[in-house]
């Protein structure tokens, strides 16, 4: 595999919960897997390997967004053939992704290397029929791109226990597996962000928003955009329209738009420059776009300084693009 394309962000200095220790025992003793079910409907996979030999598996991940624990080791992934990887070296990692539509995995184990794991699955639209957290299920229904970020305490004692205890089918197995689904499931809401306003537009909307804002004039695709706020083309489309109005291409317009606007209020260019740093190749059909979202053609607003603020936008872009 080459580099890694995903790093784990420093971490503070802290007591590991597990020693190297304890956790290569555990990779010693189990390098089987074991996958339950909780009792909400979650899934719980425990993984321990430690291979002489580097191995790969491919699997294919259905829809929904995992947080796994990596407790110590080095794991290895390519999710659709974006690779990343990441080593607990100070300690258990937490590893967050999820995906809109079925992914196709390829885990690297590489030979003594070892790893010891758990993960939570959480199946796309659960949140949303559990009626727990309409945030929450509206930021896992994207993709979003695998990031890391140090275990909490209380989810790196919750994972380990449930690894030791995951052989057993007692009481005590149930608890552990109940008590990691609830731990994993608080740390998804702190990383994910509930807390925006009542009826707003979630967070990674804002964000959509801005970035088209900042690369109207350069025009990236529908796809491009999607990739830079880590959620998928047909997902971003879907509730950028619920929220605003209308389409991401039909905003990034009205953005070029008003930037040609200010160029001619403000620095008097000329209407064809106006065209061609608004993305239009005629100056004919920028005219047309620009009088039917600005009221005038742009020829009566060349040296006309007004203020700026908050792009308006309701839904329309003044018209195609050329």
């Amino acid at each position: 595999m080459r580099s890694a394309r995903h790093r784990p962000p420093p971490r503070p200095a802290a007591a590991a919960p597990f020693t190297s220790c304890e956790t290569a025992g555990l990779a010693a003793a189990r390098d089987d897997l074991s996958l339950e079910r909780t009792a909400a409907g979650l899934t719980v996979h425990a993984s321990a390997w430690r291979g002489a030999r580097t191995a790969e598996a491919r699997f294919l991940a259905p829809p929904g967004a995992r947080l796994a624990v990596l407790l110590s080791g080095r794991l290895e992934m390519a999710l659709d053939g974006a690779e990343f990887a990441v080593e607990a070296r100070e300690g258990p990692v937490a590893v967050f992704w999820s995906a809109p539509d079925a992914v196709d995995v390829v885990r690297v184990d590489r030979g003594g290397a070892g790893a010891v794991k758990v993960q939570l699955g959480v199946p796309q639209g659960w949140l949303a029929a559990e009626a727990l957290s309409p945030a929450m299920s509206a930021a896992l229904e994207g993709w979003a791109a695998p990031t890391v970020c140090p275990a909490a305490p209380a989810l790196a004692v919750a994972a380990a226990n449930h690894l030791r205890a995951a052989p057993a089918n007692g009481l005590g197995a149930f608890l552990a597996r109940e008590r990691f689904a609830i731990e994993a499931l608080a740390s998804l809401g702190e990383r994910l962000g509930e807390a925006w306003p009542p009826g707003g537009p979630p967070p990674r909307l804002e964000v959509a928003r801005a970035h088209i804002e900042r690369t109207a004039v350069s025009r990236p695709s529908l796809r491009e955009i999607a990739r830079a706020v880590g959620m998928s083309p047909s997902v971003l489309q879907r509730r950028f329209r619920n929220a605003y109005g209308g389409s991401v291409i039909a905003f990034q317009r009205a953005v070029a738009l008003d930037v040609a606007r200010r160029a001619l209020e403000e620095r008097a260019v000329t209407v064809a420059e106006a065209a061609a740093l608004a993305g239009y190749d005629h100056a004919a059909n920028f005219a047309t776009a620009f009088a039917r979202r600005h009221g005038a053609p742009p020829s009566a607003l060349r040296g006309r300084a007004r203020e700026t603020g908050r792009v308006r936008f309701d839904g329309r872009d003044g018209g195609p693009g050329g």
